[in-house]
């Protein structure tokens, strides 16, 4: 199934930053709550436009993708769920990576 795949390409990215980290900087990933993705995107945005614009612009533009889920999320997630998110992936991704290698400095 498409979500299982790229569920199991974040753990990889995550188990891969974890290597790299100390026991003390655990990184972690916990699921993916597709309901409320515009609100949990939000909140990433409203903290990185404090801490570090420059990575809240280059979010923006990464999360861009997910756009047009906002009018019908449950509608239009169940008609096009698979191949919008695959479409966002690498995005969503590099997103995770470039978080995930800041964190020390947020």
């Amino acid at each position: 199934m498409w979500a299982q795949c790229c569920r199991n390409r974040v753990r990889r990215v995550v188990r891969d930053l974890q290597k790299r980290r100390s026991k003390t900087g655990a990184v972690g990933f916990y699921g993916m709550d597709l309901y409320s993705l515009h609100a949990s995107i939000e909140a990433v945005l409203k903290y990185l436009d404090k801490v570090d614009p420059e990575s809240a612009r280059r979010a923006r533009l990464r999360y861009s993708c997910f756009d047009s889920f906002q009018s019908n999320p449950q509608g239009t997630v169940m008609r096009r769920l698979p191949a919008q998110f695959e479409s966002c992936e690498d995005a969503v991704v590099e997103q995770l990576v470039e978080s995930s290698e800041k964190q020390p400095n947020f």
